[in-house]
């Protein structure tokens, strides 16, 4: 079918994010050709992928790790994803779910409904999207030259790179400047914001296909930063409504589901969502625990 996208301001960002999965496809492609197939999956939006150490997962559990986090993965995104990953994955036998719960409370705005969106389009479609993505002016122009052209650049790129399993680099303390891009960015959107259902329910039908696939699941809360949640006027006890209802997801599913909301301080926070990589190596550490 065909798939008309007009150009908006947000276009850019898009490109970003079908250029993310596109190296997330080849990255798993790779890990699967050159060292067998992957055993476990772990997918969730960048607090996952900077929230993971699949090497270290790999090593302790002695099972292939694979971190599939992509950025802007919201609930109501990540089964279109989940499933594709899987599929090329090689059947995974286990898939690691991370879910953030301040995501509950932002993605239900006007924006980021309009956002999620055009990315479920984006991924539905692989390619396709890029190819017409490129040939929408002014897009050409940021993407740098027609479709085939920019498609060929993305894979040079990411096949340039040494194999990483997903791997995302992070420093080990606080960016002041990422804690105030994230104080501008997330205070508007959560001062009048209201708890965002659809989020839970998104993941209730994915947790219950992957059970129903036969594969272990392991839902995970990510950290939340004590400043993130300061930004909701009812502060934590706003977030502690989103992790009850993912907590009910998997006691309804029977599987198993880790509670790392206060695992970290607010020190091993890089921003205000996303783990320094001291505080990755605690929420790995703690996940290879709840899979032994």
């Amino acid at each position: 079918p065909a798939v008309v996208l007009d150009f908006n301001p947000g276009l850019c960002s898009l490109i970003e994010e079908v250029k993310r999965q596109i190296g997330h496809t080849i990255e798993i492609d790779r890990v699967r050709r050159e060292e067998g197939p992957i055993d476990i999956l772990v997918v969730g939006s960048s607090t996952a992928k900077r929230g993971f150490d699949p090497g270290g997962m790999t090593g302790e559990l002695g099972r292939s790790t694979m971190n599939a986090g992509v950025a802007g993965l919201f609930p109501t995104t990540m089964a279109t994803w989940t499933h594709e990953a899987t599929r090329l994955s090689g059947d995974p036998s286990t898939i690691v779910l991370a879910v953030a719960t301040f995501h509950d409370f932002i993605e239900c705005n006007d924006y980021r409904r309009q956002k999620m969106e055009d990315a479920t389009i984006a991924r539905d479609f692989a390619f396709q999207p890029l190819e017409l993505l490129a040939g929408i002016e002014p897009a050409r122009r940021m993407v740098g030259g027609d479709a085939a052209t920019y498609r060929s650049s993305v894979l040079d790129e990411h096949n340039a790179r040494p194999a990483s399993r997903g791997q995302t680099d992070s420093q080990d303390i606080p960016n002041i400047e990422a804690v105030a891009y994230h104080r501008q960015l997330y205070t508007p959107q959560m001062a009048n914001a209201e708890y965002c259902q659809q989020n839970a329910a998104a993941i209730d039908d994915l947790v219950e296909e992957l059970v129903d696939e036969g594969r272990e699941v392991l839902l995970v809360s990510m950290p939340l930063a004590p400043a993130m949640a300061e930004l909701h006027p009812d502060g934590r006890a706003a977030h502690d409504v989103a992790l009850d209802a993912y907590r009910s997801v998997a006691t309804d599913r029977g599987v198993e589901f880790l509670d790392l909301t206060d695992l970290l301080t607010a020190e091993e926070f890089l921003d205000l969502t996303h783990a320094t990589s001291g505080g990755r190596t605690k929420i790995t550490a703690a996940t290879i625990e709840a899979l032994r």
